[in-house]
């Protein structure tokens, strides 16, 4: 009788704990703007658990999506931000937690001390970013550089640092990308390059 009910508490465990994972995964369901309309995310209108995708209308109509302070994209889940085809990010302020994708000809611009990223910002095709005043997070204090958040420059996309805290820029030796530095302070945990251009192009 004792193993039966053994047998019994630890089958109810396992289906409470299926659950549970079942539950969190479903939880992070993508949030697309795809109607090429301007959509505004603030302290009134968050995605903590949620991943969000910025895509161009069935027409062709790039969508605009604007964070403003007390915004929030994954601080919970940790899924981040993606920005398709002509789409147009402007982070005015708020968190961004995740990686932060720019794909096609996208624009991201990323802007105000109160701005906050907690990931690397991947650019690719002939996506762009303007960065200026935000903070990109930066590691535990024993962390290697190797684990600091970067901004990440592929094929032809353009990078533009006017200010910032805490960043560290690379692009990969197959890449084409632009990087323009103007400011910011480049962080840096013992050995490491904080601006790693293999290829590309460098403006200082």
């Amino acid at each position: 009788m004792d193993k039966m009910i053994t047998s019994l508490n630890s089958r109810r465990l396992l289906l409470a704990l299926v659950g549970l994972v079942v539950g969190f995964a479903s939880a992070a369901n993508a949030v697309t703007f795809n109607d090429g309309g301007t959509h505004i995310i603030d302290a009134t209108n968050s995605y903590p658990l949620d991943p969000v995708i910025v895509e161009d209308s069935a027409t062709g109509q790039p969508t605009t999506l604007i964070i403003n302070t007390g915004g929030d994209i994954g601080s919970i889940s940790g899924d981040g931000l993606t920005a398709n085809g002509s789409s147009v990010v402007t982070m005015n302020g708020g968190v961004v937690s995740g990686t932060v994708y720019a794909y096609s000809e996208s624009e991201l611009t990323i802007t105000g001390v109160s701005s906050s990223l907690d990931g690397d910002i991947h650019l690719s095709g002939s996506a762009s970013l303007s960065f200026s005043d935000a903070t990109l997070k930066g590691p535990c204090g024993t962390c290697s550089i190797y684990d600091a958040h970067r901004i990440v420059g592929e094929e032809n996309s353009t990078i533009l640092i006017l200010s910032g805290n805490n960043l560290r820029v690379y692009v990969p030796p197959q890449s084409n990308a632009l990087v323009d530095i103007r400011g910011g302070n480049f962080w840096r945990f013992g050995e490491g390059a904080m601006i790693d251009v293999q290829n590309g192009r460098l403006a200082l």
